[in-house]
């Protein structure tokens, strides 16, 4: 009996379930405000692509707009590769 008061202390099923749909609510925030970035930076970057009379397929743009970091990692090495040779 001591043994189920005390794992009803330490485990309440309410505050558990509410701590697991704010941690839920979070994430999905965070996803897409990264996402939304993306998407911002894909656009650039296209324009940039288009300026440059290359074509950008519908995968490079996904690409672009899930990996967003990399691509801008990416960009920036080859602008100063480019500007120095």
């Amino acid at each position: 009996m001591l043994l189920e008061i005390n794992i009803k202390k330490i485990w309440k099923p309410k505050k558990f379930i509410v701590s697991l749909r704010k941690t839920i609510y979070i994430m999905i925030v965070l996803v897409a405000q990264y996402l939304l970035v993306g998407v911002v930076i894909a656009l650039f970057l296209y324009l940039i692509i288009r300026w440059t009379d290359q074509e950008v397929t519908h995968l490079e743009r996904f690409q672009m707009i899930v990996g967003w970091p990399v691509m801008v990692v990416i960009f920036i090495y080859n602008f100063i590769v480019g500007m120095f040779s």
